[in-house]
């Protein structure tokens, strides 16, 4: 599965992501869970930093993250009957880090991340 995000500022210049139908978990998550670059940072480091094998989970606004092996799982906290959205860290850490440089770029009106 290939995500098909588009990150931009709306008219009131806030952060927003445009997402398809498979990628609205993700969208969600960005825009509620790392609406900040400080908090989207601190989740990129953890992304980026060695586990040794340690499950992680970081639980946010709206959705726990939980990081379990090569493996990235959104667990929506509000709807027990929303499946797990899941992805590979791999493709999940260059998307949030795309995120914080959109965050903390304000002269970007549009980013569409590599992943």
């Amino acid at each position: 599965m290939t995500a098909k995000i588009r990150f931009y500022r709306d008219f009131s210049h806030q952060p927003r992501v445009q997402a398809d139908a498979e990628s609205f978990v993700l969208a969600d998550y960005l825009e509620s869970d790392l609406q900040d670059s400080v908090t989207a940072t601190e989740v990129a480091q953890m992304l980026l930093k060695e586990r040794s094998g340690e499950d992680l989970e970081i639980s946010g606004n709206s959705y726990t993250l939980i990081l379990q092996g090569d493996e990235v799982c959104l667990e929506n906290l509000f709807d027990d009957t929303a499946p797990l959205y899941k992805m590979p860290v791999a493709t999940f850490t260059p998307l949030v880090t795309g995120w914080v440089e959109f965050l903390t770029n304000e002269n970007l009106l549009s980013l569409v991340p590599a992943f």
